[in-house]
């Protein structure tokens, strides 16, 4: 038997007679060290599975049960149907290219593949398996096919996709499969009428779909700890036909539902009035900032005065942080005393569009030049 504390074969062939179950064949090419090492070249010779360029199939060819682990470029032959759970998991594979009859990927087919950069999923695919992609850093960008029906639980988890495009035909994104991407933009066909909790990534500033659909509220939130550091995103710009509203990821559980109505009665013109998001947001930085985008946006009245009772305290963390260009926004809405303004100009030395307009309002200047960044 294979020893999982020594060293494993570069080849290992399995000879046999009688049937042997597709998971077992998995599991033995899946063998790996105590230090992760796994078999790079897994080879078969048995009447009911064969073998082609280092994958095994079933005897039909129906089924792809897995994949040898050193393989670093793979193109599966047409009369495939499915790909099993886990069959090039912790694999080196780098490309694979898939066939128009391929209709299934299982779970985990592909995940902790790091080197994986490419794939054609060709155009027969409509179902992607939960954690399918998951884990695969290298992974930058994809085309989902319009057969797509259903994007699995945690499909694309913490992978490196920064770009997918998402045709029509997809109907269903799983609770967080698109969780810990970097996909900063992204559209949702119409088609799609159940989107997952935590669906999408805490990376997504801004998300179009054609029609409203209530799911994407609680595809956005975020809960837990809220960490400005990290660096992702607490506010999601949310266009649905000609109309886009601010959302805030962060909300009290006792206003979320609340806020969900909101959103709702406003993308489907039930409310006359346009509301105000920056109430909802549990955290105080993401009120801030969302009462100023409203009231740049939309000059709704009461971010206004929000903004106004509290314009020091979001002046001097804007500077701080070096967002020059929220600090202008606040500068425009012309709230800021100037007792506040002298201070700024002080402390706001490397942002010279901010005291350019710092300096005009205070009557230093004699410009009427019109400043943007």
């Amino acid at each position: 038997g294979l020893r999982y504390d020594s060293n494993l074969p570069e080849k290992l062939t399995l000879e046999v007679d009688s049937y042997i179950r597709p998971e077992d064949i998995l599991a033995l090419a899946k063998t790996k060290t105590r230090d992760a090492k796994y078999i790079p070249k897994f080879s078969i010779k048995s009447p009911h599975y064969v073998e082609i360029d280092d994958v095994i199939y079933t005897k039909d060819i129906n089924t792809l049960i897995v994949g040898s682990a050193g393989l670093k470029h793979v193109e599966v032959p047409e009369g495939v149907e499915k790909i099993t759970d886990f069959a090039f998991c912790n694999s080196e594979i780098e490309s694979i290219k898939l066939p128009d009859s391929v209709k299934k990927i299982g779970d985990e087919a592909f995940s902790h593949c790091y080197n994986l950069k490419e794939i054609n999923l060709g155009d027969g695919v409509k179902q992607l398996g939960n954690y399918v992609f998951s884990w695969d850093e290298s992974l930058m960008a994809i085309e989902l096919p319009s057969t797509i029906q259903e994007v699995g639980i945690h499909s694309f988890y913490k992978s490196g996709i920064k770009n997918i495009i998402l045709n029509d035909g997809l109907k269903s994104i799983s609770q967080n499969a698109f969780s810990g991407t970097h996909i900063e933009k992204l559209y949702i066909p119409e088609s799609v009428k159940h989107i997952g909790n935590y669906a999408i990534s805490q990376n997504t500033k801004e998300i179009v779909m054609p029609v409203f659909l209530e799911d994407i509220v609680q595809g956005i939130r975020r809960t837990g700890k809220i960490n400005h550091l990290d660096h992702t995103s607490h506010i999601v710009r949310l266009q649905c036909g000609d109309k886009y509203a601010y959302l805030p990821r962060y909300v009290y559980i006792s206003k979320f539902t609340d806020l969900t109505k909101t959103v709702t009665d406003f993308f489907t013109d039930f409310c006359e009035e346009r509301p105000e998001f920056w109430k909802y947001a549990e955290d105080t930085i993401d009120k801030e900032d969302l009462a100023l985008l409203e009231y740049s946006d939309f000059n709704v009245e009461k971010a206004k005065q929000y903004l106004k009772k509290n314009s020091k305290k979001i002046a001097l963390r804007l500077i701080e942080n070096k967002n020059e260009e929220n600090l202008v926004k606040l500068l425009k809405i012309d709230i800021v005393s100037k007792q506040l303004l002298e201070i700024l100009l002080e402390k706001a030395e490397e942002m010279p569009t901010a005291r350019a307009y710092i300096l005009e309002m205070l009557g230093n200047t004699k410009t009427n030049k019109s400043f943007s960044i």
